[in-house]
Formats: structure tokens, sequence, C-alpha cells
């Protein structure tokens, strides 16, 4: 894993940061933004290719079809489609 985790919320911008690296991979994370309070969706994937974190936000949550095309920030490998997605709460 990489060092500190950072994104931001995607109704007002506001940073977000997992200095301790709390949160899962592989885990759709629904949280409520702590300055204008509306919840939206994110995803941590690691990318089996090159090691990087790469960290996906959505308002809403997203699609099934939405997540088997996503791929890795760094070095644009897709992540892979058998790789399992918990809907963490």
């Amino acid at each position: 894993m990489s060092e500190e985790l950072t994104f931001s919320c995607p109704h007002c911008q506001h940073q977000f940061n997992d200095e301790l690296e709390l949160l899962a991979a592989n885990e759709l994370h629904a949280i409520q933004c702590e300055n204008c309070d509306t919840p939206f969706t994110f995803l941590l994937k690691e990318c089996l290719a090159c090691s990087e974190e790469t960290v996906f936000v959505w308002a809403e949550p997203p699609s099934e079809i939405l997540i088997s095309r996503l791929q890795c920030h760094a070095c644009e490998t897709p992540f892979q489609p058998d790789e399992e997605i918990e809907n963490g709460r």
C-alpha cells in the first residue's frame, strides 16, 4: 500500500485523508461528507500489475458495469473482472 490516501467529496470538493490506511480495498464505502453533509460512494483498488492504489469517487453508487470498466490510474491496466467488490456501509 502507498503512503496517505487522499480523495475529495464529489459534491463540495472537501478533501479526505486516510492517514492510517484504515480503508479496505475492493470494498464500496458509502460515507457522508463532514463538510457538506451529502452522502457519496468511493472504491479503493490496488493494482495487481503495479501495486499502486487508485480511488474512485461517485456522487451516486456506481453500477456493476461501471465498476467492471475501471482501470489503474497509474499504469492504465484494467482491474480484473473477477475481483470481488464488497458492498461496505
